[in-house]
């Protein structure tokens, strides 16, 4: 069985518009994320055999398949304001994650990519994150199939009151016509061709993540809904706590006010929330309510 290989996908990425690029870079897009996660250096020094292992790939062309799905990435950039970065306020920043790639000619299986620390520092200050399983995700082959499932995530465990739900423990997410074509590349005139299409992403992920997602269309809004059963509320908040207290040790959870002051809720080593402002300990009973309106608001601040 291979090992969990989970990246901590920012939203703004997970909810990113790429139809202009392939499946193949979607899935880099995932690899070059989980790798810049586990280092602060802002030079990435990359086999790209192990690339190639990590993105499974089969091919002897794994070289050129990769630079050149690099390349196409280096062209997309992302704007974001009013971040911080080591201490200083930013107002506005528009740049691509890759600055820089060299191959060496005298290794050309090692490369080296400058990234931008301070757009990754951005995004993760902007929208959070959906872990994602990188085993899972470069099993898809077919773009629908892959941004679907990733939607999915992103919206897992949302307690949603759409009013065309049928059952409390029902969540969704929503794709437009005039949206559909952005996220996904196709420009398809008709809701039924779209139908099929998602149709085809929707049976790949049941076979794939043993996941059942529904989905109807409001002709009247021309408006897909995906929706699926949370099968046990208290399995999935207990799910959920594991996830928080492995992917948020010492981060920011989110930050609010209350009577006695602002929180920037984090988790420690132990998996007890804390205020990364205060010295004094949260109290059990409010760090119980805590957990329950982290889980049951998840929309309000991931």
């Amino acid at each position: 069985m291979n090992k969990e290989l989970i990246t901590n996908k920012s939203n703004a990425l997970t909810e990113a518009k790429t139809g202009e690029l392939r499946l193949f870079d979607d899935k880099m897009i995932n690899i070059l994320y989980y790798l810049i996660e586990n280092t602060q250096d802002s030079i990435l020094k990359l086999n790209l055999l192990d690339i190639k292992k990590l993105l499974g790939i089969k091919s002897n062309d794994y070289i050129d398949l990769i630079l050149q799905s690099l390349e196409r990435l280096d062209n997309k950039k992302i704007s974001l304001r009013n971040i911080n970065y080591k201490g200083r306020d930013i107002d506005w920043i528009r740049s691509s994650v890759i600055k820089e790639m060299i191959l060496y000619s005298d290794s050309r299986s090692n490369l080296e990519i400058e990234v931008s620390r301070t757009l990754i520092e951005g995004l993760k200050q902007k929208s959070n994150f959906t872990p994602l399983d990188l085993n899972i995700c470069n099993k898809f082959k077919t773009k629908y199939g892959l941004k679907l499932y990733e939607l999915y995530k992103r919206y897992e465990n949302f307690t949603t009151n759409h009013h065309l739900l049928m059952k409390e423990n029902e969540s969704c997410f929503l794709i437009s016509i005039d949206d559909a074509t952005d996220r996904f590349g196709n420009s398809f005139k008709y809701a039924s061709k779209w139908k099929e299409a998602f149709n085809r992403g929707l049976k790949e992920i049941k076979q794939i993540a043993d996941v059942e997602i529904n989905m109807f269309y409001i002709k009247r809004e021309k408006v897909f809904i995906f929706f699926w059963i949370r099968p046990d509320l208290n399995v999935n908040f207990q799910i959920f706590k594991k996830q928080i207290r492995r992917d948020y040790v010492n981060k920011t959870i989110c930050k609010f006010n209350q009577e006695s002051g602002e929180v920037e809720l984090s988790v420690n080593m132990n998996g007890k929330l804390y205020n990364k402002l205060s010295t004094t300990s949260i109290k059990a009973k409010n760090a119980q309510k805590m957990w329950r309106w982290l889980f049951e608001n998840q929309s309000k601040w991931k």
